[in-house]
């Protein structure tokens, strides 16, 4: 990992063990009320106060899910993280 360390990040830590957790809850508090999750199998970018629904689902087709950071770049409150995601697919995870 080239940029700063999760671990002195503490909303970015958060963030990773509440993926690793499986708690859907827990990664929607890591975010500002403002904040908003980006990912390619969504149709749209989701609000915080969405992420929990929105997530949920790849916990159950992807019950062994983790994530580990290999970048993070950004400064001031503003960053960006590149992740590995690894899990044992067992379900859809996809709307419809």
């Amino acid at each position: 990992m080239s940029g700063p360390d999760p671990l002195h990040l503490p909303h970015i830590d958060a963030y990773f063990r509440g993926w690793n957790a499986r708690d859907a809850s827990a990664v929607a508090r890591s975010f500002s009320s403002e904040g908003r999750f980006c990912d390619v199998t969504l149709q749209a970018p989701v609000a915080a106060s969405a992420l929990e629904g929105a997530i949920a689902p790849l916990f159950a087709a992807l019950p062994d899910l983790t994530i580990a950071p290999d970048d993070i770049i950004g400064s001031a409150g503003r960053y960006v993280a590149e992740w590995t995601l690894s899990g044992s697919n067992l379900g859809a995870f996809l709307p419809g």
